[in-house]
């Protein structure tokens, strides 16, 4: 699904040290088919032993190359930007000294200074090391005619500057047909793929539902004494029962005008508790249908991961040529994570649990995931671990999971402290 090979694959290689990776590498050039994209790749380490990788070779170049030689149809790898190299140097077969692309001519392993001072039976060898190793349904790239011809025909029909040509014509027919079949670097902006999931609506809808869905009379406020307002800064938003219990208290500590009125409207209250026992409770904890519960997790799992899953589609359509323009690896900031976590009241957004709570990006850094509160919310473990998956159907199937088990912890708190 969604080019994870090569993702999956890459993973790996990185927890590879430098000799692991100059090991792998001569496996896999052992092992590997004369495909045209990896061609000359292969022809230049073919001879070469793991020590000598190893030496050559950065850890990264090495990486590099085992992804050029494992996945041969993708020219370029964009998993992490700026990991991949868009020139790795090689060393001269004649002088053995490391060169920059372009002091190679179409790619060869000769570099420029060495080319003209090559003996020409070496020149013959290589021209035939190049025949010979070129796929034959390329056979119309190549000049067909010396493929008929033995190394001593070659070597005295030609002169020095003419095999030189031969070389370069061969190298040259083959770098095209490379280049005609390379495809375009595709340029992603996680920041519109963020913006068709906002995370205000996000936070809106969890706010909302841990608030309770149903429709509560709440025609008793308009009620409260002026006097309570003026004592009791919440009393615009306390539950029935906060009301209440602060309505008490206040009697004890007021004069006879305003401790009347109190008695009076916590005599009401009493009455709206007493004789609606579900209303203290869905002040306390709201209790949700099955289906209301499946809807809200299903709508917040998909906010939380389709930037993602869409950012994953688009590197499968453009079979991995992908080019990020900014990519953080950092840590994130102390005062950033602070932030997030008091957006989301320190809760899973998923399941609203307060346990083991960790920050998520939303689209991952090494895919261009910025350290912005629009891309990053806050997740139990298990949620995450489940998110990270990126299976919707089981994200959403814990998630009710973890739910049910937040809110029976929740419950039975209320239970022992009343």
């Amino acid at each position: 699904m969604i080019r994870r090979t090569e993702e999956q694959f890459l993973n790996k290689l990185m927890q590879l040290d430098t000799k692991d990776a100059a090991d792998l590498l001569y496996r896999k050039v052992s092992e590997a088919s004369y495909d045209n994209r990896s061609f000359f790749l292969l022809l230049r380490l073919e001879n070469r032993t793991p020590t000598e990788l190893y030496d050559l070779y950065t850890r990264d170049e090495l990486i590099e190359m085992i992804l050029q030689i494992e996945f041969p149809q993708t020219t370029k790898f964009f998993v992490e930007p700026g990991f991949i190299h868009d020139a790795i140097e090689h060393p001269c077969i004649r002088c053995n000294s490391k060169k920059k692309p372009q002091e190679f001519t179409y790619n060869i392993e000769i570099c420029k200074d060495c080319l003209h001072t090559t003996p020409r039976t070496e020149l013959v060898e290589y021209i035939f090391r190049l025949i010979n190793y070129i796929d034959s349904n390329q056979a119309t790239l190549v000049h067909a005619d010396l493929q008929s011809k033995s190394t001593t025909e070659i070597h005295n029909e030609f002169t020095k500057y003419e095999l030189i040509d031969i070389i370069l014509s061969l190298a040259s027919d083959f770098d095209s047909t490379i280049k005609e079949e390379r495809r375009p670097i595709h340029e992603i902006d996680c920041e519109l793929l963020l913006n068709d999931y906002p995370i205000d609506e996000l936070v809106k809808n969890v706010r909302r539902f841990l608030k309770g869905s149903e429709k509560r009379d709440e025609s008793w406020r308009k009620y409260v004494p002026d006097y309570m307002k003026q004592q009791y800064s919440d009393w615009k938003t306390g539950s029935l029962k906060q009301i209440y219990t602060e309505a008490n208290r206040l009697i004890s500590t007021q004069g006879k005008v305003a401790r009347d009125q109190l008695m009076s409207f916590a005599s009401d209250l009493s009455r709206i508790i007493f004789e609606n026992k579900d209303e203290n409770q869905i002040d306390d904890e709201p209790i949700h249908s099955l289906e209301e519960v499946e809807a809200h997790i299903t709508y917040v799992v998909e906010m939380v991961m389709l930037p993602y899953l869409d950012l994953l589609d688009q590197i499968e359509e453009a079979e991995g040529l992908i080019h990020f323009d900014t990519v953080a690896n950092e840590q994130l900031a102390s005062s950033i994570k602070s932030e997030i976590i008091a957006r989301d009241e320190g809760i899973c957004v998923i399941c609203t649990s307060d346990q083991d709570i960790h920050i998520h990006f939303r689209i991952p850094q090494k895919y261009g995931g910025l350290e912005q509160l629009n891309n990053i919310v806050t997740l139990c473990n298990s949620c995450r671990q489940v998110v990270e998956t990126t299976n919707l159907r089981a994200a959403v199937t814990t998630g009710i999971f973890n739910y049910n088990r937040a809110l029976g912890r929740r419950l039975l708190k209320r239970e022992k402290q009343s």
